[in-house]
Order: structure tokens, then sequence, then C-alpha cells
């Protein structure tokens, strides 16, 4: 358990030093290059979500008790992956062109999770919550949920009124994204390095 906590702390360190980072970046006036579509916060999601999804489909391969769950966890990851280059694939081929490629990962989501719904109630059932499942739905709380909300034009519009600057809405958004891709990526390579393998 000791070395459950010195690791938390250790993920929070580094959360909190990422933050430190993009302070620094401000401080030399380069925070609207890296908050930017196309900046170095947005490249670092990408990367944690590659990251993260071959960590789960590794864990995936070595443990018993949670596979399905694994699996799908990956999926999501490849998911963010896509979701995050929207951007790019706008410029590459037309506006939304993203959803059209997320598609097969969703179908493929559902596909596993229906056809395998006895066992994904089964490991749900039986696996409690590992630290792993706790950072990894931390994180995604983080990118689908808060960063979402406090990322609305709207809300900083009428929290700045006249001093509204898209630079101020853009930071929070991906400062908050970068530490729930962490939180995911942590939690992926928990589950892949530090809990339980396959008894066989």
């Amino acid at each position: 358990m000791l070395f459950v906590g010195l690791r938390l702390l250790l993920y929070g360190a580094l959360a909190a030093a990422s933050l430190d980072l993009v302070v620094r970046a401000a401080e030399a006036g380069l925070l609207e290059a890296i908050t930017s579509e196309d900046g170095a916060i947005e490249k670092a999601h990408v990367w944690l979500a590659l990251a993260t999804g071959a960590l789960l489909m590794l864990a995936a391969r070595r443990r018993e008790d949670i596979p399905t769950i694994l699996r799908l966890l990956s999926l999501a990851a490849l998911f963010a992956v896509i979701r995050e280059l929207d951007g790019f694939f706008d410029e590459l081929w037309f506006k939304g062109a993203y959803k059209y490629l997320n598609a097969p990962i969703v179908l493929s989501a559902l596909f596993i999770a229906v056809s395998h719904r006895l066992d994904l109630m089964a490991e749900m059932k039986n696996t409690g919550m590992p630290v792993s499942l706790v950072l990894m739905f931390l994180g995604f709380f983080l990118v689908v949920g808060y960063s979402q909300v406090v990322g609305q034009k709207e809300f900083w519009q009428a929290a700045m009124g006249q001093d509204y600057t898209r630079l101020v809405k853009n930071t929070v958004e991906e400062s908050s994204e970068l530490v729930g891709f962490l939180m995911m990526f942590f939690g992926a390579f928990e589950a892949a390095v530090f809990e339980p393998r396959s008894s066989g």
C-alpha cells in the first residue's frame, strides 16, 4: 500500500509539473503557440492517448481479471486520439471527418460490449475499484466532463465580459485536458505494470 501511495504522489507531482510548464510558457510569451489547435499541448494529448491505448491493450492481454474492460478503455483512448486530431482531419478532408473515422471504433466497442456482455458484467462485479480504474475514470472525467464545460466560449464570455479572450479559454481547457490525459496514462501504466498478472 505504501508503494501505491508513493506512485500516486509521483503522478500528482508529474501532473503539477506539466501545469508548471504551461506557466513557464506563458511567462516566455509562448502561451498562444502551445494552446493552439496544433500546439504542443494538443500534441501531448495525442501521444498520451496513444500510449494509454497501447498500455491498455498490453494489460488486457496479460490480465485475466478485467480484459474486456481494458479492451473497451483502449478503444476509448483510440477514440480520443482521433478526436484530438479533429482539426488535422478537417483540414485534410472535410469538417467533421473525425466522426466518420471514429464510427468504426464506436461500433467495435459496441460489438465487444454486447458479445462479451456476460464477461463484462462479471468483471465489473468482481473487480472492485483498482487504482488504475480510479485514475482512468478521473482522467476521463477531466477530459470529457470538466474540460468541455470550462471550455465553453459562452462561459468565459459571461465570466470575463468585455475582457474575454480566447487565449484564456484555450489555456484552461487544454491544461485541464492535459492533466486528464496524464491521469488516464498513469491509470493505464498501473494496469499494465503494477496490478495483478494472469495466473496462466
